[in-house]
Formats: C-alpha cells, sequence, structure tokens
C-alpha cells in the first residue's frame, strides 16, 4: 500500500498532510488532479457495468442488485464500501 501512495503522490493525485487528530500519524488527501482522476475511475467503472449488465433487462438488473447485496450483507463487507461509491450501486 506504501508503495501505491508514493505512486500516486509522486504523480500528484494525493498528498499527505499531518493527522489533524493524531499527530503520529499523516492523513491523505486528494489534489484536484486526483479528484479528476477518481471521477474519469468511476465514469469507466459505470460503462463497465453497463456493458456487463446490458444483457439484463431491469427486473433482472434489480434482481441481482438485491442478491448481491445479500452476499454483501452476509460477508460483511458494506463498511468496505467507499460512501462516495455507494450511490453508484451495482448495475443502474
Amino acid at each position: 500500500m506504501v508503495a501505491l501512495i508514493d505512486e500516486m503522490e509522486a504523480r500528484l493525485l494525493l498528498e499527505r498532510r499531518p493527522n489533524p487528530e493524531d499527530r503520529r500519524a499523516r492523513a491523505i488527501y486528494l489534489t484536484g488532479a486526483g479528484r479528476k482522476m477518481l471521477g474519469r475511475a468511476i465514469g469507466v467503472a459505470l460503462e463497465m457495468e453497463e456493458s456487463v449488465c446490458s444483457a439484463l433487462d431491469a427486473g433482472e438488473r434489480a434482481q441481482l442488485s438485491e442478491l448481491l447485496g445479500r452476499i454483501v450483507d452476509d460477508q460483511g463487507l458494506v463498511a468496505g464500501v467507499h460512501p462516495g461509491l455507494n450511490r453508484v450501486g451495482p448495475c443502474p
């Protein structure tokens, strides 16, 4: 993870700053370029979801979303989803 953060920092996509709640730690913040890259990545992901789900009608997409949600709940994965991506959901 450190190597990934270092690479992203070198590409000016994020920056490390002192953590305001813990002087011993550093916090990671997206830069403007990082926010643009994230926006593009989300766009690519949405296009991929649309492509993957193109054979499903609206009811089947809803069923898939419900089934995947049950798996997520069963595996305790909900907390692992970035809050900014919760609004996207599977196969819109």
